[in-house]
């Protein structure tokens, strides 16, 4: 309790000295447009910075998908044959034609895979979305007839 005084004591003395001086119009045009005395300006951007920074498998999984959609994006430019395309080379190792190698219908692996990131970002993307609405629907079917109407719903859907 004591801390939080001296916080907006500090503070109440702050915003006094920045308002010497000026007009008692625009003085009480500013205090009342003021936030809350803890406030301090440029704080939540701050605390996203350092928690971006702090958190190592954030950065790793945001790095991930900016790469997976980079590689979605521009699959045409870089897969070197039609992942349809079959070829006489089945099954074939690894070479400078393959980078990949083949599969058993003589499709490019690496062409394969660079047009699959596009179905595996539509499906995970799409999952997200469904489950984002029936999380929606739930919570605010909860919020407005209680957790009586959704505890034995969820209940018996979650452990069959």
């Amino acid at each position: 309790m004591a801390r939080s005084n001296e916080k907006l004591t500090k503070l109440n003395e702050n915003r006094h000295l920045k308002l010497s001086g000026k007009s008692p119009e625009k003085r009480e045009r500013i205090l009342r447009h003021r936030r809350h005395p803890d406030h301090v300006p440029g704080t939540r951007r701050r605390a996203v910075k350092l928690f971006i920074k702090r958190n190592n498998r954030l950065c790793t999984g945001l790095a991930m998908l900016v790469v997976l959609f980079i590689v979605a994006a521009t699959a045409d430019l870089f897969s070197p044959y039609d992942p349809q395309a079959l070829s006489h080379d089945m099954v074939a190792a690894p070479s400078a034609a393959h980078p990949l190698g083949t599969d058993g219908l003589g499709r490019d692996v690496l062409s394969i895979i660079l047009h699959g990131s596009r179905i595996s970002l539509l499906v995970g993307f799409t999952a997200a979305v469904i489950s984002a609405i029936v999380g929606t629907i739930l919570g605010v079917t909860a919020g407005y007839w209680g957790a009586r109407s959704t505890r034995s719903w969820a209940n018996s859907s979650m452990r069959s």
